[in-house]
């Protein structure tokens, strides 16, 4: 089923993201100059490996929370994960990153 831009609630319910908009993040695309700095900079002139031109976050409280998002985007048939980056993982090495972590 198409999300048509709901997220699933804990309680079972659905909420629309512009809602809830402390925890969902709709963002401008990233800028050109910024772009083409990190294709150089990162990327070796590789422009096929610039992935985050669209940014948008949902922010969650809960482990719980996250993981029942990922479930629901995994079962969405409209919804195509190409990629997963889980800055959470205890193997991953938070020093490149000066202790960011995420998912995305």
């Amino acid at each position: 089923a198409v999300s048509g831009g709901m997220f699933p609630t804990l309680d079972g319910g659905f909420v629309h993201a512009d809602a809830n908009q402390d925890r969902a993040r709709w963002s401008d695309l990233k800028q050109e100059d910024r772009a083409m700095e990190k294709v150089i900079r990162c990327y070796g002139e590789d422009v096929s490996r610039l992935v985050d031109v669209c940014r948008q976050s949902i922010v969650f409280e809960r482990m719980g929370q996250l993981l029942a998002c990922l479930r629901a985007m995994h079962a969405d048939d409209s919804v195509v994960l190409v990629r997963l980056k889980n800055r959470l993982s205890p193997s991953y090495d938070g020093e490149p990153t000066a202790g960011f972590r995420n998912v995305s």
